[in-house]
């Protein structure tokens, strides 16, 4: 095992119990468990390290507040592919802006379909079959977003735990991890040097190139705005300018306006 490389002990402890087959493939690797594990895991995966995480939350954020004909299951033209998953109950959408609006917020599962419409790859999660199912867990999906070929190579995730692994009985499940296949490893740390992964760059065409994001402290407060703006009541957007603010505590952050050129000051 590669000592750069992290593998995730609750992780294992949790395939071990109730799919040891997958470890004879992938790694899953340990990533910070702070409420923003979804998008530190695609960090890693894209591009071998986790410190982009802040910047793909906030693309997200752009993503799913402008979109809302996408994500809000009210919406009778909504095309989210999720509402046709029984099981899978999809939040309201003003509920589903804040959390993944709000840093070190944990997010479900329709914050992953928007992400993948973010970089541009499809992303595979899979639950660990904990009642020793014979079937497929909801939440093992392949979420493509909209645009995104299925033939591109996608990244994977495994919903995992941040808590203690029993032997039997439930296991808290409140974390994600990245799946790495074990042949993959060199790609992901040679990525830690090159700055990304052999994948093409993030889409430029999903919207975001044309927002401003903002990352505000919590004592900060949106009361201003220029007479075109059109604050969206339950998403914190400008739908004409398309400015959105985040916040968050501690310092203060801004995103650039552009896919290819967003950074964190």
């Amino acid at each position: 095992m590669h000592q750069s490389i992290v593998v995730c002990a609750k992780a294992v402890a949790l395939l071990s119990r109730t799919q040891p087959s997958i470890l004879s493939k992938y790694l899953p690797v340990s990533v910070g468990a702070d409420g923003n594990c979804l998008f530190r895991s695609v960090s890693l995966s894209l591009f071998g390290n986790e410190d982009c995480h802040l910047v793909l939350r906030a693309l997200t954020v752009v993503q799913v507040c402008t979109h809302p004909e996408r994500y809000d299951e009210s919406a009778p033209d909504c095309v989210n592919p999720l509402l046709y998953v029984k099981e899978i109950v999809v939040p309201v959408y003003s509920d589903l802006c804040h959390e993944i609006a709000g840093i070190s917020q944990s997010c479900d599962i329709t914050a992953v379909l928007a992400l993948s419409y973010v970089i541009g790859y499809p992303i595979h999660t899979f639950w660990p079959p904990l009642n020793g199912s014979l079937y497929q867990q909801p939440l093992t999906q392949q979420l493509v977003g909209r645009g995104v070929s299925k033939s591109e190579q996608p990244v994977n995730l495994m919903w995992s735990t941040s808590q203690h692994v029993p032997l039997s009985r439930a296991v808290v499940m409140d974390h994600f991890v990245p799946l790495f296949e074990k042949c993959d490893v060199d790609d992901v740390l040679n990525a830690r040097s090159s700055g990304s992964r052999k994948r093409k760059p993030l889409c430029s065409d999903n919207g975001a190139a044309e927002c401003d994001v903002v990352v505000l402290d919590s004592s900060s407060s949106i009361d201003r705005y220029d007479d075109d703006d059109v604050l969206h009541p339950t998403s914190s957007v400008c739908r004409k300018r398309k400015k959105v603010y985040i916040h968050t505590a501690g310092r203060m952050h801004s995103v650039g306006e552009s896919m290819h050129t967003a950074e964190l000051v």
